[in-house]
């Protein structure tokens, strides 16, 4: 079976690779893919990541849809697919073995070896392995072609042109009487699957097929010149239910939109409206019905007008309730003296912050904040107000970095460098974003360790306007080094054994703290260096995906220090942190960009998301220099093991150097 049917995201992102650098063929171009509805899975996921759909290429607009099981119908409807429990997409296709020769006969295709189910296979036999559901509500819908009697599946699903993945129909055997319910049950000759249960059921039971292309019946004699996929799915009832659920992410469209989406427009939380906003000059593969896009702006525009009413009647009574609580309502507007006059334009650091002079419009409305509970316990914090600047000390001098949520600056808080770290003006008025930055900064400020870039404290003028302070390391980070002319001159008998231990120890403390925080981001650009070349982390952080931290990197570079049990879309751990790290070790002995150094990343010129791919399935590890020390080779390799439990731990690490540094030192 071609690869690519069981990793239909890889194939179209390969597709746009292929139409962005002028390598394809040229028929892959994926037009915009206009909505005849928008379910509650794909609305979720937008508002997630804080992404507009007609912002998406229309290859990961494709890439989204089926990573969430969302497939069209004739007229462009989108139907849930569900798979078994905590599986993905992936896990719809079947291999040749799981048929029953007898009742489903296989047959081939000699221009393209495609294998698929011949005429005379009955669709019991392909109820009974479908690793897919509809809900069975959808058998009657008029919306979905009835395709009975093509073929019931087929193994290819090499992509060459943009897919039209469609939702079809078929009847069951009416000679057999043998299509039944499609209940699941454990016990199915493909690992992990699950194996349905068949009970004798009515010529009407209804078997689907999700296809790459249109329906068609094949044989020997009449076969496609290009194979795709057919892949069946039963039926989902309520006395199957609990076995079928919407699928799991695979992960790597994450990655995709992160990629993509660096510095897009915000999405409201809560409108569906701006979520799924249309362009007006898209074309699609899925048409959607007019009327039912004209029924869909009545019903919005209406929604509209409610909710401008209750915004209007919300504002007048939160004017009220100013004065009904006004602790937390001045530490959300100021920590100025309050002996000081309330007018910004006022303040003496009017002249020094660069925001300064931010209208209302441009930051989080005060009434929000008094109902933000987190915000509201982060003003009423002790240990923060302890660590607390006033913002009019604070001299901002230089920006260092802008991405596309935050920024750092380089300031003076007295007669202290120091480099700051706040949200963009265009950001501050998103309360989840301020909620989530203050998290960052309660993390920030309990975190102390010599090999930790040094929390200073924190400061706002408004809650919007919080920033963190922090000291400056002056020889910039670690990639600044490594990329400089200074780089032939570093060892790892002197700088670079030193400069691996400051950066496991950093790790280790982190790992051992209860609970444990792990990094996330680690690589040579978070990782500062002091006039001594003492390393420093910086950029911890809570979730990587949602932290203002991941915002100020550039997404695509971060993928190259990322576990392949992440690509994979698995949970974070610590062991996820300690793959990072070696491919850190492999900047240091290389003095290059990750993976550099592998003859099949070189000859094949890959791009990053390619190379990632094959990081998924454990088909590169970072490569060192023929003159690194063995046991560095060894701990490197130890650390970029493809099975996190086989990874040591950070602590482990620390010892292994230090052994390491001893030896060297003796020898």
């Amino acid at each position: 079976m071609v690869e690519g049917a069981v990793d239909v995201v890889a194939q179209l992102y390969r597709l746009q690779h292929q139409s962005t650098d002028g390598s394809g063929d040229g028929e892959a171009v994926a037009t915009s893919i206009v909505l005849a509805n928008v379910p509650e899975t794909l609305l979720a996921r937008l508002t997630e990541r804080s992404v507009r759909w007609d912002a998406l290429s229309g290859f990961l607009q494709r890439a989204l849809l089926w990573d969430l099981g969302l497939v069209g119908t004739r007229d462009g409807r989108l139907i849930q697919v569900f798979v078994p429990c905590g599986d993905t997409m992936s896990s719809t296709f079947l291999t040749s073995d799981v048929f029953d020769a007898t009742r489903c006969p296989l047959a081939s295709c000699s221009n393209t070896s495609l294998q698929f189910a011949s005429a005379a296979c009955e669709s019991a036999t392909v109820h009974h392995v479908a690793q897919c559901a509809i809900a069975e509500v959808e058998q009657n819908a008029s919306d979905i072609s009835d395709a009975t009697p093509t073929t019931l599946w087929s193994e290819d699903g090499d992509f060459s042109s943009v897919p039209n993945i469609r939702l079809f129909k078929h009847w069951g055997d009416e000679q057999t009487g043998a299509v039944g319910d499609g209940e699941p049950s454990q016990g199915s000759s493909q690992s992990g699957a699950v194996t349905n249960s068949i009970s004798n059921g009515s010529s009407n039971d209804v078997l689907f097929t999700i296809n790459q292309k249109a329906a068609m019946q094949l044989s020997a004699d009449h076969c496609p010149l290009q194979g795709f996929f057919t892949t069946p799915c039963t039926q989902r009832h309520d006395g199957n239910a609990e076995l079928w659920c919407p699928p799991t992410r695979g992960g790597f469209v994450d990655l995709w939109l992160d990629s993509e989406m660096a510095g897009t427009t915000i999405v409201s939380s809560n409108s569906q409206a701006s979520a799924i906003a249309m362009s007006k000059d898209s074309t699609t593969s899925i048409s959607g019905s007019t009327i039912a896009l004209v029924v869909l702006f009545i019903v919005l525009a209406g929604a509209a007008g409610a909710i401008i009413a209750i915004c209007v009647s919300c504002r007048k009574r939160d004017q009220k309730h100013i004065t009904a609580s006004p602790t937390i309502y001045e530490c959300a507007l100021t920590m100025r003296s309050r002996g000081r006059g309330d007018e910004q334009a006022h303040s003496p650091n009017a002249q020094r912050s660069p925001h300064a002079k931010l209208s209302p419009r441009n930051s989080l409305s005060e009434s929000r904040r008094r109902r933000s509970v987190e915000l509201a316990a982060f003003c009423a914090d002790a240990k923060i107000a302890s660590k607390r600047i006033a913002y009019d000390c604070l001299v901002f001098e230089k920006m260092l970095a802008r991405g596309a949520s935050g920024e750092v600056w380089r300031a003076t808080f007295g007669s202290q460098v120091v480099a700051i770290k706040q949200l963009l003006p265009e950001k501050r008025q998103d309360e989840e974003i301020v909620a989530r930055f203050a998290q960052e900064v309660r993390l920030a400020a309990a975190l102390e360790h010599p090999n930790i870039v040094r929390f200073v404290g924190l400061s706002w003028n408004r809650v919007c306007d919080m920033c963190i302070v922090s000291e400056f390391m002056e020889q910039g980070d670690l990639s600044m080094l490594l990329n400089s002319k200074r780089n032939s001159e570093l060892t790892w008998a002197k700088e670079k054994l030193a400069i691996a231990l400051d950066i496991a120890e950093a790790l280790a403390y982190l790992h051992g703290r209860q609970p444990a925080i792990i990094h996330r981001d680690l690589k040579s650009l978070n990782v500062l260096l002091d006039t001594s070349l003492r390393a420093k982390l910086s950029d911890f952080g809570l979730s990587r995906e949602r932290s203002f931290d991941d915002t100020m990197t550039n997404g695509v570079g971060t993928l190259l220090w990322t576990a392949p049990e992440i690509l994979r879309g698995e949970p974070y751990s610590e062991r996820a942190d300690v793959y990072s790290y070696a491919i850190v070790l492999s900047e240091l002995d290389t003095c290059l960009p990750p993976f550099t150094l592998n003859e099949e990343v070189s000859e094949r010129h890959l791009t990053t998301m390619q190379l990632m791919h094959l990081a998924t399935s454990g088909e590169v590890s970072p490569q060192l220099r023929d003159d690194c020390p063995a046991s560095l080779q060894h701990l490197t390799a130890a650390c970029a093991a493809f099975e996190p439990a086989q990874r040591p731990t950070a602590l482990e690490i620390v010892f292994t150097l230090r052994n390491i540094s001893r030896c060297m030192r003796y020898d």
